[in-house]
């Protein structure tokens, strides 16, 4: 049984709205009794949970069941430098990652997100080994956005 992978639209597109609003969706993963649809978002609403989907896999592609995600810290960009941001929580319900290699970490601010660029600093732990990695998202006005 193999996989499928591609693209849903859920009506017309408009316009006038970036791509993140448009309602469409990548589907990155679909066999006959799952299927991940998955929305790529640089900039998010300040009161948003920010959610981060990864996919560990080993160097010949194949999916890691039972790898650990963890969110090591944020940091947020100023004028200054990079700041550290605690004002949020993260829900770990998905943070183990299943079958395919998929596992999912929700970022939940404490009241709201300031605005600026977020650097998110992740670990993924395995049988395989530690990988570190990071993952960038927007509130309001951004660089590079």
């Amino acid at each position: 049984m193999g996989s499928f992978m591609g693209n849903a639209w859920f009506g017309e597109g408009y316009q006038d709205l970036d791509e993140q609003y448009q309602p469409s969706w990548q589907i990155p993963f679909f066999n006959n009794t799952h299927i991940i649809f998955q929305k790529s978002t640089w900039i998010v609403r300040n009161s948003s949970n920010v959610d981060i989907l990864l996919r560990v896999y080993d160097f010949d592609r194949s999916p890691i069941q039972n790898a650990n995600l963890s969110v090591v810290k944020i940091n947020r960009a100023s004028h200054m430098g990079f700041e550290t941001y605690n004002n949020y929580q993260v829900d770990t319900t998905y943070n183990v990652t299943d079958q395919s290699g998929y596992g999912i970490l929700k970022l939940i601010p404490d009241s709201h997100w300031d605005n600026g660029n977020y650097q998110v600093l992740l670990k993924v732990e395995s049988e395989v080994g530690v990988e570190n990695i990071e993952r960038w998202f927007c509130v309001g006005m951004c660089y590079g956005g």
